[in-house]
């Protein structure tokens, strides 16, 4: 079975959550994106999986409610609701290759260099947060396809 380690290396999230301000900035200057947004590419060759794993998911991404079915959606849901619809993650891209972390909060145009510690480690929170909130809905559909037929209807 696929681990949250396998996952983490592939989408490049730390072992463990910054601590010191330098760490934090580093951490959010550097964090993977698509276009502006803070994001994960979730395309199943991306994510280092064995073949039948990877097999397994790609017959389940034709199953229709398979998001659903899985948690994936419900998990995704969570950390809308844990960020009072704030900050959003959502399934983006043509194909849907991507989960990005979206905000409606306006945030200073100046750039987190310059922040205080204290709203270093807010922003910091939201972001493992949502590095968090992708490896898990990732386990629940790859978990999912390994355990369930492709033919659901």
């Amino acid at each position: 079975m696929v681990s949250r380690k396998t996952l983490k290396d592939a989408l490049s999230i730390p072992s463990r959550k910054p601590r010191s301000s330098e760490e934090m900035k580093a951490y959010l200057r550097n964090h993977s994106r698509y276009g502006e947004d803070p994001a994960h590419k979730i395309k199943v060759p991306h994510l280092n999986l064995d073949s039948d794993t990877r097999q397994r998911v790609y017959e389940m991404l034709n199953v229709e409610y398979f998001f659903e079915l899985s948690g994936f959606e419900k998990i995704l849901e969570d950390f809308d609701n844990r960020h009072k619809k704030e900050w959003l993650a959502s399934v983006e891209g043509r194909s849907g290759g991507y989960i990005v972390l979206q905000s409606k909060c306006l945030l200073p145009s100046v750039g987190f260099e310059t922040w205080e510690r204290s709203d270093l480690e807010w922003l910091t929170g939201v972001y493992w947060d949502f590095d968090k909130t992708t490896v898990d809905a990732l386990l629940a559909g790859i978990t999912f396809a390994k355990t369930h037929e492709g033919t659901l209807r």
